[in-house]
């Protein structure tokens, strides 16, 4: 975990948890289990624990039928991947006005959510780490 972008999410997630303002799709804890067990070879019992912190600390809503109505919608129209359509349109429903996330394209709008990659330059903006 030398790379600095770990450094810097871990920064961004504490800012957001101290201010009250970690909003998490359900999709993304899912995504993350999947990856620290697969790619970081983390025990089951270890990932229990990493997933139900965020679940204590951070506001997490799961996507409803209407969410994959419209995130077919979407990524019809705009070239998203179905995940990253449900991701969206959990956080356009929920008015969550910023979505972080390096798969989508940096400073786009799309709804009312603005998508910003939390590595580009666009992030200082909006937090100052």
């Amino acid at each position: 975990m030398d790379d600095p972008r770990h450094f810097k999410a871990a920064a961004i997630i504490e800012i957001l948890l101290t201010e009250q303002r970690l909003f998490l799709p359900l999709q993304t804890l899912a995504e993350l289990h999947h990856v620290l067990r697969r790619k970081a070879g983390m025990a089951p019992q270890d990932l229990a624990g990493r997933i139900g912190t965020y679940l204590e600390l951070a506001t997490v809503e799961p996507y409803r039928p209407d969410d994959l109505v419209r995130a077919m919608e979407v990524i019809t129209r705009h070239r998203l991947s179905l995940w990253d359509g449900l991701i969206w349109a959990v956080c356009d429903r929920m008015g969550v006005p910023v979505l972080l996330s390096e798969d989508l394209q940096d400073g786009r709008m799309l709804g009312g959510v603005m998508s910003l990659d939390p590595f580009g330059g666009r992030m200082a903006r909006f937090l100052t780490i």
